[in-house]
């Protein structure tokens, strides 16, 4: 198995993507070749919340914007956007204040594979830069499964097309110690996405290997804001 990262950049603070108006945090990871800049609006009160979502007792609100690198949005986008949902309403601490909207849109600057796992934990960056409560700091990792069995971290868009699944797993660390034991190798997982078909063994040892991958991660995110924070 490849356990090799592709190196990752990340800032805090970037430009404006624009049409947010006010933005309270942004953020741009990038990984390889793919690049990604995440802005957050809110939280702010909003009176937007339909019958439905009251009915569910949501109290935070979460929507998420797609902009593709070039070219109108696509069904492509408006999944990512769904996985933005529900990675964002995961990680949000219950101290998030009630009855407010959250706002994430994303620009998709370039896409040379791995793009789920750039585009959220951008997402995270920015969330952190806008001093959202998170329950926990998150960390997305991707991988690609080949035919035999190989894992690939980080895979690009070359070595996507060369697999028989590609797969995307969320973790939440709430501390510092991490467990070593193989019954705990999934622990903190909360998201999964996965394309294609692989076998049983392959999933579980890709989020084995993606568990251990977020680690370093959770580190960079870690750094970062300690950096931040000193300047």
């Amino acid at each position: 198995d490849d356990m090799e990262m592709r190196p990752a950049k990340i800032k805090m603070g970037v430009s404006k993507i624009g049409g947010l108006g006010k933005v309270e945090g942004s953020a741009s990871w990038m990984c390889g070749k793919t690049i990604v800049v995440a802005e957050i609006k809110g939280p702010e009160v909003t009176s937007a919340i339909s019958a439905a979502e009251s009915r569910r007792d949501i109290e935070v609100a979460v929507k998420a914007v797609v902009k593709p690198t070039v070219g109108l949005i696509t069904e492509r986008e408006h999944e990512i956007e769904e996985k933005i949902v529900r990675y964002v309403q995961g990680i949000l601490d219950f101290s998030c204040p009630p009855r407010t909207a959250i706002t994430t849109i994303v620009q998709i600057v370039s896409d040379d594979g791995s793009l789920l796992a750039t585009t959220l934990n951008a997402v995270s960056v920015a969330l952190l830069d806008a001093g959202v409560p998170l329950y926990a700091c998150p960390a997305a990792v991707s991988l690609g499964m080949e035919k035999g069995g190989r894992l690939l971290l980080d895979p690009d868009r070359s070595e996507e097309q060369h697999c028989e699944a590609t797969s995307t797993h969320c973790f939440l660390s709430e501390g510092e110690e991490e467990e070593s034991s193989e019954a705990a190798a999934g622990s903190g997982l909360f998201l999964s996405s996965t394309t294609g078909a692989t076998s049983i063994s392959n999933v579980l040892a890709g989020v084995a290997m993606a568990k251990q991958a977020s680690v370093c991660v959770v580190q960079q995110m870690r750094d970062l804001l300690s950096h931040d924070y000193q300047q």
